[in-house]
């Protein structure tokens, strides 16, 4: 939303994320904006949902993908533990 900066509404976020969450699906990048959570947001999310590893696919390119791992309280360079896919109709 524009009132947020094109950021997430943290305190809509933070009701919606309860015990039960076992996946989240955000857009990253967000259209018709085109804007791409930062560091610090895909950190807090991270954060928020406690996993050993949450797993972020972004596209900042046409066609290219880039995965992010991040723990509870720091960017991971690999996580030797998750599976990703991405698939785009074409």
């Amino acid at each position: 939303r524009q009132d947020t900066g094109w950021e997430p509404d943290w305190d809509e976020f933070e009701r919606a994320v309860t015990p039960r969450t076992r996946l989240l699906y955000l857009s990253n990048p967000n259209n018709p904006t085109g804007s791409i959570l930062s560091d610090a947001a895909m950190q807090r999310i991270a954060a928020e949902v406690d996993f050993a590893e949450t797993a972020f696919v972004t596209s900042e390119d046409a066609g290219a993908r880039t995965l992010r791992f991040f723990s509870p309280i720091a960017a991971v360079p690999f996580c030797g533990h998750a599976t990703a896919a991405t698939a785009a109709a074409g």
